[in-house]
């Protein structure tokens, strides 16, 4: 039977926590926020959002925390098409948010720009000055074209890629990655 979304609130409670987290953690949850995340405003609420099939999302919740708010949560619901289960760890709370992205955004190699303004979004929206709204909605605009642009770095050449080692394909997507990042 295929069921609604349903909301699954955590039992702990806590502040996102990621001062013992070693940078090995940290580049992980970064590729997450690359590869499974969604990095978006909404509402005027700028939020990041990583899910999947698998019950990771929930395990790093409750390592992490940040589940002591409405507006930080993990859901669990099942997909229309496959019937399969989807969890998402979501953060949308300005302060746990800004904490997570500080933390995470040295080690992004994707969405290193879409963090950048996330951060800015979460400035402008905090001073509230008279223009605020229309800032962010100048933002939100910027952080949905680029999540609207290709994942490969533009200087990356795909063509024969299948024929490459698998050493020489990582090390050209780092590269390409490193180039796209450093504009």
């Amino acid at each position: 039977m295929i069921g609604p979304k349903v909301r699954v609130r955590a039992i702990f409670k806590g502040d996102i926590d990621l001062r013992n987290a070693d940078s090995s953690e940290l580049g992980y949850l970064a590729g997450l926020v690359d590869g499974e995340g969604a990095v978006s405003i909404d509402r005027f609420r700028p939020r990041i959002r990583i899910g999947m099939q698998s019950t990771l999302p929930v395990k790093l919740a409750k390592k992490f925390g940040g589940l002591d708010t409405e507006k930080t949560y993990v859901t669990k619901r099942r997909r229309k098409k496959t019937g399969k289960m989807e969890y998402t760890w979501e953060i949308s709370q300005r302060p746990l948010l800004r904490t997570f992205i500080e933390q995470i955004k040295p080690h992004s190699k994707l969405k290193n720009k879409q963090l950048e303004l996330m951060l800015k979004a979460i400035d402008v929206i905090d001073a509230k000055e008279r223009t605020w709204k229309d800032e962010v909605a100048g933002i939100k605009e910027e952080i949905r074209r680029l999540n609207r642009a290709s994942f490969a770095p533009p200087d990356l050449d795909l063509k024969g890629l299948s024929e490459l080692p698998r050493q020489e394909l990582e090390k050209r997507v780092d590269d390409a990655t490193r180039n796209a990042n450093s504009r």
